[in-house]
């Protein structure tokens, strides 16, 4: 925080003295005293981001100190450095800094910022030239949702909670349903980063429906493997000595679980800072409440010019997205009063008003007003016992779903069975059938986007797609309501056990990363998907098949508990047809390895893990044989029953050799050589660690879905030459991990 006398900049200026000039221009824009404009128009700008534009434009060329831009734009204030990132933030944008390789502001890291684009006064150019090259700042964490290309009325939000944040440590955003606070979290997270070094981790709870995985989602998040039921006491001792930002969004349904793991975050991990978004309070220690109130309008009955209204955010907004959506830009004095009493009904929630803007360009401003009057009404002080996403936006949903056809109406309420992110292929497999073709399905999706009930980001070359929290929940009850909800739902459920039994499939050969990363996008639809399929009679046949690729998934992502959990459950309902099949086989080897670091090596889970290997054999699947050996195996080295080892191996290295693959002969000796080291002939060990360690290139070629993934041989190796009286072999074998370590 950088404090400054009343009045007085860091050197000794006069803080509200800002240079004045002769009007300047650069690229398509001009200055003068006040005014910004492009192409002619005048430009709307917040007047700390015009101070600061004009002081930076004043000294063009020239590195500006961070401190003394605050004494101009903040003067006799003390304020956070953060509030000038999120001003300079506004800037860019405005000027469209970085689009079509345009350059205005740099910042030299560690002195200020620089204006760097040419600027003519009276005429004549002059090049503003940076004192040194700036690299481009570094991509956000993949974890963060991408933030809105334009965010209307909420800059001074942003910036005074980054300065609480930074302050209190525990600050929840606090307000009803629609009013913007997931766009504040996910605007904040990004103007964050820099200041925690890019250790921002986004957490959206609204797809989960179980408060009892809280912990469990946030220990994944982490990249913490769960090896008990409840994992909160791992996630605040790895937190303990870190420092980052944890965002946790959509709270309110879950608020107990959250509640309290937030509270012994704050306790005992003094680095964490952790802003959480609710409808409601958390109320326990160390939160702090920021009341995100409704964007503000103009007075109701008084006559306003345009530009006098364009000045309140909610009629800015609202013309925003009207224009986005095809209404014209030039705003008279005769809107003004029309826009005034929109605004009004809408009671300033960013979502009805983005909802109501969408079809200005369809029905016009006043035509909207009078619809707004017949069809629509806002009650913010509705019943207590209403569903808590319609006490607010129902209204606002069901004058939405009127004015779309018949077909966006099928598909709308069909696509409100996807708990998470959705892709067009999953859209078509859920909504398509025998009266909707797949050709309408996609029609209806595109005019869904247009019309702002679906929203849509990029996801490389294609796009996933997403219903707001809100409209899914008003979605689905009208689903229910026409008597459709178990027929979806059952096509839900099997398109995403579909997805992960062909993911499954083709796991062989395939980019590890990318295909998990594919993987745990359904993460939410199919804890969604068992939830229903288990709890209706409509879904009975889906049971087995699918907790049998879920869990596969919940290994994959280090979900243990949900993985022992689903995989229980679903033996427990095996007819006849499925026993000794192959979805008892995934389903039993999911449990034994589930159950290895859930229960601490239970005999429940060699009894799995041996009836799995024991439908292997049956089935002369070689590949799950190996896999199920070597997890017996590796249970036998966990209980110390170690004369199990070298007979378990043997049977390994015998599969192997019958699928006939190198890296899987390379694992079974390294498996052979760990399980000789730990029974006690290291002779052997050596041995057979040698000879893997000649295949290692194979081995270390694998991908975790070979059926032999193993860890490197070298370790076990340099023990057993420590153990055989060779200390310079020993070195020499484990000198080159040593060196690959430090370099990661």
């Amino acid at each position: 925080m950088i404090e400054l006398s009343a009045g007085q900049g860091p050197r000794g200026r006069d803080a509200a003295a800002i240079p004045d000039f002769d009007a300047v221009a650069f690229g398509p824009f001009s200055l003068r005293s006040r005014l910004l404009e492009k192409d002619g128009l005048p430009v709307r700008l917040g007047s700390r981001a015009t101070d600061i534009l004009r002081l930076l434009v004043s000294r063009a060329g020239e590195v500006v100190p961070k401190n003394e831009i605050l004494g101009y734009a903040w003067s006799g204030l003390s304020v956070e450095e953060v509030s000038l990132r999120v001003h300079v933030a506004e800037l860019r944008k405005v000027l469209g800094d970085g689009k079509d390789g345009a350059r205005y502001i740099t910042n030299i890291p560690g002195r200020g910022y620089c204006f760097v684009a040419p600027v003519r006064r009276g005429g004549r150019a002059e090049v503003a030239t940076p004192a040194s090259r700036v690299p481009e700042r570094a991509a956000p964490p993949p974890s963060l949702p991408r933030r809105l290309d334009r965010m209307v009325g909420r800059e001074d939000a942003v910036a005074e909670l980054a300065a609480r944040l930074l302050r209190d440590r525990f600050v929840t955003l606090r307000g009803p349903g629609g009013i913007g606070k997931t766009t504040v979290a996910t605007a904040l997270a990004h103007e964050m980063c820099d200041s925690f070094d890019g250790n921002v981790h986004f957490l959206e709870f609204g797809p989960l429906k179980d408060g009892a995985l809280v912990a469990s989602t946030v220990a994944a998040a982490l990249g913490l493997v769960v090896h008990h039921e409840d994992p909160s006491a791992s996630i605040v001792n790895f937190l303990r000595g870190r420092r980052l930002l944890l965002v946790l969004d959509s709270c309110e349904h879950v608020i107990e679980e959250v509640a309290r793991l937030a509270e012994n975050i704050y306790r005992e991990a003094p680095g964490i800072v952790i802003l959480a978004t609710s409808r409601e309070s958390l109320l326990v220690e160390g939160e702090q409440i920021f009341e995100l109130v409704s964007l503000p309008g103009p007075p109701q009955g008084t006559r306003l010019s345009a530009g006098e209204v364009l000045a309140y955010p909610a009629v800015r907004l609202f013309v925003d997205r009207a224009v986005a959506a095809g209404h014209r830009d030039d705003i008279t004095d005769e809107d003004a009063e029309v826009l005034a009493r929109i605004c009004g009904k809408l009671d300033g929630i960013a979502l009805a008003i983005e909802l109501a803007a969408a079809r200005v360009g369809l029905y016009g401003l006043r035509e909207m007003a009078a619809l707004l009057d017949n069809r629509l009404q806002l009650e913010w002080r509705g019943r207590r016992t209403a569903p808590p996403r319609q006490q607010t936006l129902g209204a606002t949903l069901d004058w939405s779903f009127g004015l779309i056809g018949e077909s966006e109406r099928i598909v709308f309420q069909r696509l409100a069975v996807f708990a998470g992110h959705f892709t067009l292929r999953g859209a078509i497999a859920v909504a398509a059938g025998a009266e909707m073709a797949e050709d309408r399905v996609v029609e209806a999706l595109e005019q869904l986007v247009v019309k702002s009930l679906v929203s849509t980001q990029p996801d490389g070359a294609s796009r996933r797609y997403r219903l707001l929290d809100a409209t899914r929940a008003y979605a689905l009850q009208k689903l229910a309501d026409g008597g459709q909800l178990a027929q979806i739902a059952h096509r839900h459920a099997l398109y995403v056990q579909c997805t992960l039994e062909a993911g499954m499939r083709d796991k062989e050969g395939s980019d590890h990363a990318s295909r998990l990363q594919e993987s745990a996008s359904l993460l939410a639809d199919a804890r969604a998907a068992l939830q229903w399929a288990y709890a209706n009679d409509d879904g009975a046949g889906l049971r087995v098949p699918l907790a049998g690729s879920c869990t596969r998934l919940f290994v994959e992502l280090n979900l243990l508990n949900e993985a022992r959990i689903w995989s229980d459950r679903a033996l427990a309902m095996l007819d006849e047809a499925d026993r000794g099949g192959a979805w008892e086989l995934e389903l039993q080897s999911t449990l034994g390895h589930a159950l290895m670091f859930t229960e601490r090596n239970s005999e429940q889970a060699e009894a799995a893990l041996r009836r799995g290997l024991e439908i292997a054999e049956a089935l002369s699947d070689h590949a799950n044989t190996f896999r199920l050996l070597s997890r017996l195996n590796m249970f036998y080295r966990r209980t110390g029953r170690y004369r199990h080892l070298v007979p378990t191996a043997l049977h390994a290295e015998r599969i192997a050799r019958v699928i006939g693959d190198t890296a899987g002969i390379a694992g079974s000796k390294a498996l052979l050589g760990v399980s000789y080291h730990l029974a006690g002939d290291q002779a052997a060990a050596q041995a057979h660690l040698d000879q893997g360690l000649r295949d290692d290139a194979a081995l270390r070629g694998t991908q975790p879905g070979h059926f032999a993934y193993s860890r490197t041989p070298q370790i076990p190796l340099a023990r057993v030459l420590w153990l055989r009286g060779f200390p310079d072999r020993a070195l020499e074998c484990i000198r080159p991990l040593v060196g690959a370590f430090g370099a990661a």
